[in-house]
């Protein structure tokens, strides 16, 4: 049987930096959650521009998308990165959307912080065989 998975969308949010610093922070987050077994973790394409602009950026700057499967260790191993990449960077938040439910989570990140990430992943799986039953 395979393994249920479900997407996690990340968006980082810190207005002290500029739009290529965010990106920066958001592309480095990615090969962290990849390294922890995350797959496959993409940046999000942004929408439309306006009428009239020059340019567009090809990505929603500083939003993730994450393909997690349902494995508590796996969790607890994003949930972990999460954090840790946040107390090291300094970025101001991140919110987490999956399904329904979003948290915003202001650096740096508590241990508590980190199980709240985690439950909140988890109840998502729960909700979500559930409802397939």
């Amino acid at each position: 049987m395979a393994m249920e998975s479900q997407e996690i969308a990340l968006h980082l949010l810190d207005d002290t930096i500029d739009a290529d610093a965010l990106a920066d922070r958001a592309y480095r987050l990615k090969r962290e959650l990849v390294e922890a077994g995350a797959q496959p973790v993409s940046l999000v394409p942004a929408g439309r521009p306006p009428s009239g602009s020059k340019a567009a950026d090809p990505i929603a700057v500083g939003a993730l998308m994450v393909s997690l499967a349902n494995s508590p260790s796996l969790i607890a191993a994003i949930a972990g990165t999460i954090q840790s990449w946040m107390n090291r960077t300094s970025t101001q938040r991140i919110r987490i959307k999956v399904g329904e439910r979003e948290l915003e989570v202001a650096g740096p990140v508590s241990s508590a912080d980190e199980e709240l990430i985690r439950d909140v992943i988890r109840r998502y799986f729960e909700i979500e065989r559930g409802s397939a039953d």
